[in-house]
């Protein structure tokens, strides 16, 4: 039995935000929850949409058949005609089985995620979930729906010539062929310009090495990192992680670079320049993404390191003497989630032969397909092995960690960009 679940405690007030798309559409939403009737309607409206409402599947049928629309909303958990019912009517029907219907759903079930498909839904969206979900579902669904229309119709035209019917499939393949060219192409335009605002080598700086690399999941991320030279000697270095995936995250995460290179000219302490990021994004970014950064100020003559965490995974310490990990417990929220937020540095010392090593999330969340996660302990027992072996090469290090990890996952699919920083102190 799906939980009822009304959309008005699972998506924001819509004020905006979602962007105008690039041609509305007529759009019937079936749901005997007036309210969520109502939040739904406001999200598309608002988008530009045409909204039709059906508060039971029987108003629904006859709404979809008179109203004619491009995209149906159905709620699956209804009284006396629940939304599998009214899919597989809707489907029988030729005047309504070519309109794309897309179930709402509190229920990820897998054996009812398949019945949705098997009565003829084309996609599902699951509760609770956020605004730009639904429009961006929406969106493609419409655009989905209107090229098959578009290519049903050419295909109509053409029927009278065999000939020609050929033809205009080999022009079609051909242009799908170009358009996934030039997306691919800028999809790598787009990677390249990222990986470049990264370092393509760690700088030189007396008493340190120093290692780092990040390997989105797509061909853009959220990740980042970049270290810092400062005319006393010591470096900084700043690993951060932009909340979503792919272009979602990669845009946000270019311009934290920015506002990163304007405030570190200010300020280089990491507690001092963790507030003023956190201020700079509350004001830029004001609740568009949120940023787990871990910042790590490092003397290479003393040792000395200071560090501040905005919700990054902890630093761990490799400690040569006694050839154990440590981890340093830093932590507050990450940047732009309140921009009152106090940040505050921890110290500790790296002697000859230590080494410090930053991660964020998606190396420690790193599953096989077995579905094992990585975790803290495994990543610990790898930084003691390759510290233990690299003979103070943060590069030798640095490809340990990634080799071990890479053979951890084995064929599973990376589902988080990784970024690994190492820093190891040069012996006396």
């Amino acid at each position: 039995m799906e939980t009822r679940e009304t959309l008005t405690d699972i998506l924001p007030t819509a004020t905006g935000g979602g962007g105008a798309p690039r041609k509305a559409g007529r759009i019937l939403i079936v749901d005997d929850q007036p309210a969520n009737l109502d939040v739904l309607r406001q999200v598309l409206e608002m988008d530009g949409h045409q909204v039709l409402l059906a508060p039971s599947g029987k108003v629904a049928l006859r709404s979809a058949a008179k109203g004619a629309p491009d995209l149906i909303l159905l709620d699956v958990m209804m009284p006396e005609m629940d939304g599998y019912e009214v899919c597989r009517r809707l489907k029988e029907d030729p005047l309504t089985q070519p309109i794309p219907v897309v179930f709402i759903t509190a229920n990820d079930d897998t054996d009812d995620i398949v019945a949705g498909f098997e009565a003829g839904a084309m996609d599902y969206i699951a509760k609770p979930f956020k605004q730009s979900e639904v429009l961006t579902r929406v969106r493609s669904h419409l655009a989905l729906f209107r090229l098959t229309q578009e290519l049903e119709r050419k295909n109509a035209d053409l029927a009278v010539a065999n000939v020609e019917i050929q033809e205009t499939h080999k022009q079609l393949d051909a242009a799908q062929k170009k358009l996934i060219d030039q997306l691919d192409g800028e999809l790598n335009k787009a990677r390249h310009l990222q990986m470049g605002l990264m370092p393509s080598s760690a700088p030189a700086v007396s008493g340190l090495d120093l290692a780092g690399t990040c390997r989105p999941a797509t061909h853009v991320g959220g990740d980042y990192y970049q270290f810092f030279s400062h005319e006393d000697g010591t470096v900084t270095v700043c690993l951060a992680d932009v909340t979503g995936h792919s272009m979602e995250a990669a845009i946000p995460a270019a311009r934290f670079d920015g506002i990163l290179d304007s405030q570190i000219e200010i300020e280089a302490q990491p507690a001092a320049l963790m507030n003023r990021l956190n201020e700079r994004l509350a004001k830029k970014m004001p609740g568009m993404t949120h940023v787990c950064c871990l910042l790590a100020q490092v003397d290479g003559q003393s040792g000395q390191v200071q560090m501040a965490n905005a919700g990054n995974p902890f630093p761990q310490i490799y400690r040569t003497e006694q050839g154990e990990v440590s981890e340093v417990v830093a932590e507050a929220y990450p940047l732009s989630v309140r921009d009152s937020t106090n940040y505050e540095s921890v110290a500790h010392e790296l002697a000859p032969g230590d080494a410090l090593v930053l991660c964020t999330d998606g190396v420690i969340e790193t599953r096989n397909s077995q579905g094992d996660v990585y975790g803290d302990d495994r990543l610990r027992a790898t930084i003691q092995r390759a510290c233990t072996e690299a003979e103070g090469s943060a590069d030798m290090v640095l490809r340990r960690i990634l080799s071990e990890l890479q053979a951890f996952a084995g064929e599973g699919e990376q589902d988080d960009d990784q970024t690994v920083v190492v820093v190891i102190r040069g012996e006396a």
